[in-house]
């Protein structure tokens, strides 16, 4: 559940007058964004706004980070927080991810590398570990394809792969960017369908981004244009 590691009172996000540029280009400026748990977020605009540029922010992978009122998890950033023990709280998807993900193994491999933050396994997993990563392959209805090499699966499949690869460490925040993108819509609606189980259930809370004007689903509490 996501109120297991973080007293329920306590946002996973908290930015105050956000700001973000490259060089003397103005991206976003005073952004306030509060996220609280089950605060399930559609972050929407068109391409070139900012909004994957806030997931940087968020995610540690963009140096101003440190120059933001930013709070997550309760830790303000720069304040000494390990990087790593942020990003253990997060499950990240985006189509940056998928690309990366050149690497050899199976459906099941790739799921159970979540649990280690890895880009593929390195790692020999438990029993446990695998049959949970088989339990996430059963929910995506991808079950089928355990023993199949990663890089053979359809580009479908592989999204709805890390996408259970993001969630098997059950993180209280789910960070998705443009997670359809490049999907055909069956798969565009398989994932989608798939998130509202999740928001349903309390698993993680959504932080979701996307160019699209139509991706908006009844389980977002909120809602932030960027234009």
């Amino acid at each position: 559940r996501i109120t297991a590691r973080l007293p329920t009172d306590v946002p996973l996000i908290r930015l105050h007058n956000g700001f973000a540029r490259y060089g003397d280009i103005e991206v976003f400026a005073n952004l306030d964004l509060t996220i609280n748990q089950g605060d399930h977020t559609l972050i929407t605009g068109p391409n070139g706004c900012g909004k994957s540029t806030l997931l940087q922010l968020i995610t540690g992978d963009h140096p101003l980070c440190y120059r933001n009122d930013l709070t997550l998890f309760g830790h303000r950033r720069g304040s000494g927080e390990s990087v790593w023990d942020l990003k253990q709280q997060m499950g990240i998807v985006s189509p940056d991810l998928h690309r990366n993900h050149r690497v050899s193994g199976s459906g099941l491999a790739i799921i159970v590398s979540g649990l280690f933050d890895s880009i593929g396994l390195y790692t020999q997993p438990s029993t446990e570990q695998q049959q949970l990563g088989r339990r996430w392959l059963e929910r995506l209805g991808l079950e089928s394809k355990a023993a199949v090499p990663f890089r053979q699966l359809g580009f479908g499949e592989q999204r709805l792969i890390l996408l259970g690869r993001a969630l098997i460490k059950a993180p209280p925040l789910l960070v998705l960017d443009e997670p359809t993108h490049g999907l055909d819509e069956s798969h565009r609606l398989a994932l989608l369908d798939f998130l509202g189980r999740i928001a349903d259930e309390q698993l993680a809370t959504i932080l979701y981004v996307s160019h699209r004007p139509d991706e908006y689903r009844d389980f977002f509490k909120q809602q932030v244009q960027f234009h």
